[in-house]
């Protein structure tokens, strides 16, 4: 009972920290990977070159309190860009296959239905 007690929040709150602080860690690794190429291609010069934080540190240092806010933000619109990709690759597939399947009947029905109600084999 106690070992419930003492193990399960600090699995909780090692399992939170890890999963939210290494994605806050890696949106904050991306902005500045974004930033840095950026400054290499020189679309930012003298003091905007100066890299001041990523999203969620500029949010952190405005209100902690936003920080958890900022990240969710971004988490949600990273899975509604992959959801929307993901549906938009199957939808092309689907839509693809189908078409093509039929292009292949359209083009074997001109081939083996000479006449309608008439099937013939076509020899070549």
């Amino acid at each position: 009972m106690i070992g419930g007690a003492l193990i399960a929040p600090t699995l909780f709150g090692f399992l939170w920290i890890a999963g939210f602080g290494g994605a806050a860690l890696n949106y904050e690794h991306q902005d500045r990977k974004a930033h840095q190429d950026k400054v290499e291609q020189q679309q930012l010069v003298g003091e905007d070159a100066v890299f001041k934080g990523g999203d969620i540190l500029v949010a952190t240092k405005a209100d902690s309190t936003h920080a958890i806010f900022t990240l969710f933000d971004k988490i949600e619109a990273a899975s509604n860009a992959s959801a929307q990709h993901c549906a938009h690759s199957i939808s092309n597939f689907a839509v693809g296959d189908i078409l093509y399947n039929l292009s292949r009947f359209r083009h074997a029905s001109a081939v083996y239905f000479k006449h309608p109600g008439e099937f013939r084999a076509s020899t070549g």
